[in-house]
């Protein structure tokens, strides 16, 4: 069992109860008494929390970290020693010690002696990964504690595979910060004894924890076991993708056994390509597919063509990989679901309206990736694409590529198109006030698609409609391309439904 942990900062009397039933209401396990934030504590106040948090139900551990260990206690050492020994006699289940403060004080470690059993001996780097953090721990390991739990800050992502590959029963190996969060996330996966996480965005007591609904309910901690397939999203930034969201949401809609996490991997390629390598020589993570978004996806072929992946005939030819597939034999596949994303919905209202896309007429507007996606897909399909953008050569040599035409942005005012396609990111919150189609061309029987998916009704949809256009909206886009690499990953149906419902109520409360 992993003890998902709560750690308390706040010992006012009403403060500290509420803390205590919060964990209890939210599904904690443990709660960590941080003594250090309680200014001024006498050991005699050290019963009554304890006793009170074991009364609520939970298991307890005490911590009084020092400033030199990147806590809050300033105060004297034997001061700090006497708090912690009232913790024990009052029957805390573990007590953290720092291994420095074993190894120089005579006091300490005389104490670590008498309660070796329930101690954690713990150890910090705030400031790198130590390259001797493997040695590190076989030496606190020889002085047998209960656990031991080390942390240190990774330069990047890839350095989180070194707490991985420490973490078990009786080592808590974490990674801070962002680029750690996997490290939290795949405790009970790799049979870790213990994870923090924050009671709320305020109660959190080190850089990268995560809220306890959040790892209850939105990363589905108490589903997630050795078996566990797991997922991601890679990009830089990635925090407020909606990806975990929608896809964890969706493998419990349909009973797979399955976790997907947010991913921060740098913009550099070597990164990329480290992350992936590491992934790949740890085939017990049971990483099976990650979603690639911004700045990655050129990143994903480029390590598809080195690598000797699979890579989609579509995927090749649009320059870009948003979908990567791990397959159990070790092989790597590469795909690209964006221009699904924007094809089915057009397609849906194309035969709504009793259309073809090969008998129609379509404007892009954009050049960038979104558009190479969309623009593929239209011409594959039959459809006479026209691309237009404010850089008239990077849309000729857009146009060349796929065999359409281009013109000058400035010529979007007298277009004639059957559809019209908002391939950039004009009209995206917080610029909502922005459109890249002149209103005046915006006529009754036109199909009018956005992918911008925030705000769900942009201004270029809003005219759309006052015009008598049909309208397709970019959530129905995310919400299209997420689906196929669900069933990409899983082989199941996904959940059409449940998807859109979980973007548009991630997007209200925006």
């Amino acid at each position: 069992m992993t003890y998902l942990t709560v750690p308390i900062l706040d010992f006012e009397a009403e403060a500290f109860s509420w803390a205590l039933q919060g964990a209890v209401a939210g599904g904690a396990d443990m709660v960590e008494l941080r003594l250090d934030f309680a200014a001024g504590a006498q050991p005699a106040q050290v019963q009554p929390w304890v006793e009170e948090a074991r009364h609520a139900g939970l298991r307890v551990m005490v911590t009084c970290r020092p400033e030199w260990e990147g806590g809050h206690f300033s105060g004297d050492a034997r001061n700090r020693l006497t708090l912690l020994q009232a913790a024990a006699a009052a029957g805390a289940d573990l007590i953290d010690l720092e291994w420095r403060a074993v190894r120089e004080s005579a006091d300490f470690a005389a104490f670590f002696e008498q309660i070796r059993h329930k101690t954690v001996l713990s150890h910090h780097d705030f400031h790198q990964c130590p390259t001797d953090l493997e040695q590190r721990v076989a030496q606190m390991k020889r002085l047998e504690p209960a656990v031991c739990k080390v942390a240190y800050q990774p330069a990047n992502i890839t350095e989180c595979f070194a707490a991985l590959d420490l973490m078990s029963e009786d080592v808590l190996a974490m990674a801070m910060g962002q680029a750690g969060t996997m490290t939290r996330l795949l405790a009970p996966k790799v049979g870790a004894f213990l994870t923090f996480c924050g009671l709320n965005e305020q109660a959190v007591s080190a850089p990268g924890q995560i809220e306890l609904q959040q790892m209850k309910q939105l990363y589905r901690w108490d589903s997630v076991g050795s078996q566990t397939s797991c997922f991601g999203v890679i990009g830089s930034p990635v925090a407020h993708s909606m990806s975990p969201a929608i896809h964890n949401a969706s493998f419990g809609e349909v009973g797979f056994d399955g976790l997907y996490l947010p991913l921060l991997v740098d913009p550099a390629y070597d990164i990329f390509a480290a992350f992936i390598d590491g992934l790949r020589k740890r085939p017990w993570l049971g990483f099976r597919g990650m979603s690639v978004t911004i700045p990655h996806k050129e990143n994903a072929l480029r390590y598809l063509q080195e690598h000797n992946g699979g890579i989609d005939p579509l995927a090749r030819r649009i320059g870009a990989v948003n979908t990567i597939v791990l397959r159990e034999d070790g092989r790597v596949m590469g795909t690209n679901t964006d221009y699904l994303g924007a094809l089915e919905p057009i397609r849906r209202e194309m035969l709504r309206l009793d259309r073809t896309l090969s008998d129609s007429h379509a404007a892009v507007v954009g050049a960038g990736g979104v558009s190479r996606a969309i623009v593929a897909g239209l011409c594959d399909a039959g459809c006479k694409v026209t691309i237009y953008n404010r850089t008239a050569d990077k849309a000729r040599r857009l146009a060349q590529e796929f065999q359409c035409k281009h013109a000058p942005i400035e010529q979007l005012s007298s277009l004639k198109a059957d559809i019209i396609v908002n391939g950039t990111s004009l009209g995206m919150s917080p610029h909502i006030d922005a459109t890249p189609v002149p209103q005046d061309v915006l006529g009754n029987g036109t199909i009018v698609f956005d992918s911008v998916y925030n705000p769900p009704e942009t201004l270029l949809l809003h005219q759309a409609r006052q015009a008598g256009a049909a309208t397709i909206d970019g959530v129905s886009m995310f919400v299209q391309q997420a689906a196929a690499q669900f069933h990409l990953f899983t082989g199941e149906q996904p959940p059409l439904e449940l998807m859109r419902s979980i973007v548009e109520q991630r997007l209200s409360q925006a």
